[in-house]
């Protein structure tokens, strides 16, 4: 709560008043977080490539996610991960990213979410990054320290990764 009032003083030049005060407590309990984790098949593969040059391998070593796990909180007054837990949900197969994605983009429960993953900056952010690029959705604020994405938001579906 106390990032929103700092927030708040930021934009507008001064500290709020108790009826905005009672706004952002209320904006702040009735928030909802996506926590996600991606398992990614990480199987280096050895493939002769199609050209003149003898002997020549390309070694193909990227990592493929195949696996993510979803929760879906709301904030109460005890502040319970258990209490908390609104959703649980998990996407498998080699198409997980682009379900887990359309997921993200389309479904109540994620539409205004704070999205948060474990390795968000360095690992999980950059598969996010890279599905919606792919579907023509670039982030309005992205926020990065060297090759880590630190925060990003997409007006389009109101939602903000961040980094924990």
């Amino acid at each position: 709560m106390m990032n929103k009032v700092k927030e708040y003083t930021i934009k507008n030049g001064k500290a709020p008043s108790d009826e905005q005060m009672l706004k952002i407590e209320e904006q702040v309990h009735t928030s909802r977080y996506v926590i996600y984790d991606f398992e990614c098949d990480t199987t280096s593969t050895t493939s002769v490539v199609n050209t003149h040059i003898p002997n020549h391998v390309e070694i193909d070593n990227t990592h493929i996610p195949n696996h993510v796990e979803i929760d879906i909180l709301s904030v109460t007054d005890n502040y319970n991960y258990d209490h908390c837990l609104r959703l649980k949900k998990s996407f498998t197969g080699y198409d997980t990213l682009r379900q887990f994605c359309e997921w993200l983009l389309n479904d109540t429960n994620a539409n205004g979410a704070t999205v948060i993953a474990h390795n968000q900056s360095g690992y999980d952010g950059r598969f996010i990054l890279q599905e919606c690029v792919r579907r023509g959705l670039h982030p309005d604020t992205y926020i990065r320290s060297g090759s880590r994405i630190l925060y990003m938001t997409f007006r389009k579906i109101t939602y903000d990764l961040l980094i924990v």
